[in-house]
């Protein structure tokens, strides 16, 4: 037993010296391989040689052993002392979506990645319809259109938007800087003396003048955007839903209410990441 014993601590001795020098690249973090790794290993070694006469002790040991799995993501988590892989590691690298494994797509889906959703989506066709990958891209294609339905509609508060910050935006530059600009504006609406013409010379100069009577509109139009912003945020603390927050749920009930057999979580997902501006010609074949 004594010599068992020993046998099976070198051998731990040198499982452990060749092991903690790997070192596992995660994003920008280096880690040892974990010692409950060479434990289990060194279980594995002992149970094989004391099982015969330990009985039940051997095989509570052995119980301790990673599965082939668990080595598996490990080698292919580990790399040596050099941190990089050969070309043959790189060579079997997912390229495409479509090839993830569905783990490693479950996670980029619920860290927010669309394409991962939408992948996810197709393989919850494939399983459900019973059909391969390409026969499932036109049912794919028949939800994305179901998603979109009424986009525009549904973005006219955006486009107005858009519009209107853009006109008032650009157009408060001759307002305050452009002298006949400012003289018909002062004529037509506010009626102010006009300054002698050696004062409006430069458009500086002009702005000075028109800053009289631009300055309170542009103050206060700042002050009541800020208290918008200011009520909506109280609003999410309360849980409650912006327009953009309440429309993306709302869509993504309606499409779940027009594909029942499907997953709601699933389509849910892939409704509410599904971006409001218009689709892109990416092909999800690439």
């Amino acid at each position: 037993m004594i010599e068992v014993a020993e046998s099976g601590r070198r051998q731990y001795n040198q499982l452990q010296q060749k092991y903690l020098d790997v070192r596992c690249i995660s994003k920008t973090h280096t880690l040892s391989v974990s010692l409950d790794l060479l434990e289990a290993m060194f279980s594995r070694h002992v149970a094989r040689l004391v099982t015969p006469r330990l009985g039940s002790f051997g095989r509570i040991k052995a119980s301790k052993q990673p599965s082939a799995m668990a080595l598996a993501q490990i080698r292919n988590m580990c790399v040596t002392n050099n941190d990089v892989v050969t070309v043959e590691e790189a060579k079997t690298m997912s390229r495409s979506y479509r090839t993830f494994p569905n783990d490693v797509l479950l996670t980029a889906a619920i860290m927010g990645d669309q394409e991962a959703r939408e992948e996810r989506l197709i393989r919850e066709i494939m399983a459900v319809d019973g059909v391969s990958w390409h026969d499932a891209q036109p049912r794919f294609d028949e939800i994305e259109a179901a998603n979109r339905r009424g986009l525009f509609m549904s973005t006219l508060p955006y486009k107005m938007g858009v519009f209107t910050a853009l006109l008032f935006g650009f157009g408060s530059i001759p307002m305050i800087f452009e002298l006949n600009t400012a003289l018909w504006f002062n004529e037509a609406y506010v009626t102010t003396d006009v300054p002698e013409a050696r004062d409006l010379e430069t458009p500086l100069e002009v702005g000075s003048w028109t800053w009289n009577w631009m300055e309170p509109p542009l103050g206060q139009m700042s002050f009541f955007i800020l208290c918008l912003q200011y009520a909506r945020s109280q609003l999410q603390n309360m849980g409650a839903r912006p327009y953009t927050q309440w429309y993306l749920k709302k869509r993504a009930e309606r499409l779940a209410n027009e594909f029942p057999q499907y997953s709601p979580h699933i389509l849910d997902a892939y409704s509410e990441g599904d971006p409001l501006s218009p689709p892109s010609n990416e092909s999800r074949t690439v």
